[in-house]
Order: structure tokens, then C-alpha cells, then sequence
């Protein structure tokens, strides 16, 4: 729905030409895979608004080995954001899933302790599996992120993230307590379990 609605506005609400397209995560399948989020997005999105082709830079799902291409495009975004800007991105838009992920980040995974790369290898518990992501030092240094979460099933996760403890931490919760500017876009369902929601 965000994805269509933009596509609807096309230039009025972003400067396109000017826009650089990363993704926070993607499934270990090829470019036209039906799950792949990089098709989602090209389908939906991209091939609607006048953003440059050259501006849109997929995680590379190619080589056969998950921790080659997550090194590579590490080193894509090392190279495209000067280590002394003080933002990696200036908008993280990310999901939320009723276990607390978010991006390809899973409760338990090693990625959350992750200090010094931007994008590692990821495993999922279910469904495709080998994951690419961004770790928090990538996404935590952006100067807005925006959690989107719709539907029933996902109020007690919301509330969760939005309170102020979480044991054990959930990645979600880490991420959204992590200093930076957030917000998030819910729908009445999935705010309906929060202690302030009417």
C-alpha cells in the first residue's frame, strides 16, 4: 500500500533524481524471484517514479555465497556514505514482524552484536532462509527510521517495541531505542494493544 501510494504521487512528495535507492535487507533468491524485496519494490514502486537507474542499488543475490555479497555491498555503501557524515541514511523504512525482527535482524541472531560491518549474512528461522542485511550500526545511524506495521496480529509486538523494556531485547526494540529519530506508521489494529491507544 506505502509502496503504491508513492508510486500514485510520483514527484510530489520526493525528489526523485536526486534519490538514492538501498535496500535494508533482501531474501538470498534472484532479482525476479517472487519474494525477492527487490522485485516487490522495482514493481510497485520504482518503475513508477522518475528515480535514475543508476541510483538504485539492489544487495547482490548472485555469487552463490551469502557472506561474499553481503561483503561486497558493505562495501558499496562503505564507499557511496563518507565515514565522517554523521547519517548513514536519511530515511530507514523498515517492517516489523510478530516475533520483533526487523529488517533481516532475528531475536538470538549474532547480527545484533555486530560493531563494525554495515551489512552481514543472516539466517531466518523460517521461510527462505539465507538473508542479506543491514546490521545496526547501519541502520541505527540513520537520521529517521520508520517502522510500518498493519493488522491485529501485530499490536503486541508494537507495544513491546514501544515500551520502554523488552526482555530479552528484541531486535525491533533495540533498534527503535537506539537514539536516532523513529516513527512509525500502524493502522488502528496494530496500535489497538498499546496503553495510551483509543
Amino acid at each position: 500500500m506505502l509502496f503504491k501510494t508513492l508510486a500514485q504521487q510520483r514527484s510530489k512528495i520526493l525528489p526523485w533524481e536526486k534519490t538514492e535507492i538501498y535496500w535494508v535487507d533482501d531474501r538470498y533468491v534472484p532479482h525476479d524471484h517472487p519474494e525477492s524485496n527487490y522485485r516487490i519494490a522495482r514493481e510497485l514502486l520504482l518503475d513508477h517514479v522518475p528515480v535514475l537507474k543508476e541510483n538504485i542499488h539492489p544487495i547482490p543475490t548472485d555469487s552463490g555465497v551469502p557472506a561474499r555479497d553481503a561483503a561486497a555491498y558493505d562495501a558499496l555503501l562503505k564507499a557511496a556514505i563518507p565515514s565522517g557524515q554523521p547519517h548513514t541514511f536519511d530515511l530507514c523504512l523498515l517492517g516489523l514482524g510478530t516475533d520483533g525482527h526487523t529488517a533481516s535482524l532475528f531475536p538470538g541472531g549474532p547480527e545484533l552484536d555486530e560493531k563494525e560491518r554495515w551489512v552481514s549474512a543472516s539466517r531466518a528461522p523460517k521461510g527462505i532462509a539465507d538473508r542479506i542485511t543491514l546490521t545496526p550500526p547501519a541502520i541505527c545511524r540513520s537520521w529517521l527510521k520508520m517502522f510500518l506495521a498493519c493488522g491485529k496480529d501485530k499490536a503486541p509486538v508494537v507495544r513491546n517495541v514501544l515500551g520502554p523494556i523488552s526482555r530479552p531485547p528484541l531486535p525491533a526494540w533495540t533498534v527503535w531505542h537506539s537514539g536516532s529519530r523513529g516513527v512509525f506508521l500502524v493502522d488502528k489494529d496494530a496500535f489497538s494493544d498499546t496503553p495510551h491507544a483509543s
